[in-house]
């Protein structure tokens, strides 16, 4: 993740960006993995003046600009700056405690997709926020303190109970 972001820091497409839009703050990274796609790192950047977020999505050779949308945010909490100098647990780290979980949780099951957002929320920190999504649609998210690696929350849910929540302690049928 730090090195896509110093690629994105070195790109000629970010400093032009960056030149005219300086009171943007970094405010997530985020990486969606799936079997079958390449994963890319994409980089929100937050405006508080327009409350909306520009991101750039870095892939292997490219980096991509997407202009400011609305944020996904409560209304009334602000969006934190990402300060990278607090992240010490690399994205591999975080994955390895919330698969752990996963196979402890919903034994026997394949992990299909993984979304991680690395994020400052106001009410854990710095935070990787990761979730496994198995084949069987039952899902793991995982906060895990992104300095200290200790975990936050934990939350087992399935996607065909419709909402249905599982116990944090409770194991999932397979």
């Amino acid at each position: 993740m730090k090195q896509a972001h110093e690629r994105l820091q070195q790109h000629k497409i970010y400093k032009d960006w960056r030149a005219k839009n300086p009171n943007h703050n970094l405010s997530h990274a985020f990486l969606m993995l799936q079997q079958q796609y390449h994963p890319h790192w994409q980089f929100g950047f937050y405006s508080p003046e327009t409350d909306q977020v520009a991101t750039f999505i870095i892939s292997e050779d490219n980096v991509q600009f997407n202009p400011e949308t609305e944020v996904f945010k409560e209304p009334d909490k602000k969006i934190l700056t990402l300060s990278l100098s607090q992240v010490k647990k690399t994205f591999e780290e975080a994955y390895a405690v919330a698969e752990q979980i996963c196979k402890e949780r919903c034994r026997g099951q394949t992990i299909n997709s993984t979304i991680a957002v690395l994020q400052n929320t106001h009410e854990f920190g710095t935070v990787w926020n990761v979730t496994l999504v198995t084949m069987a649609f039952n899902t793991v998210n995982v906060k895990i303190d992104a300095e200290t690696g200790e975990i936050k929350k934990v939350n087992v849910d399935s996607l065909m109970g419709l909402g249905t929540r599982v116990g944090p302690n409770d194991e999932l049928p397979q």
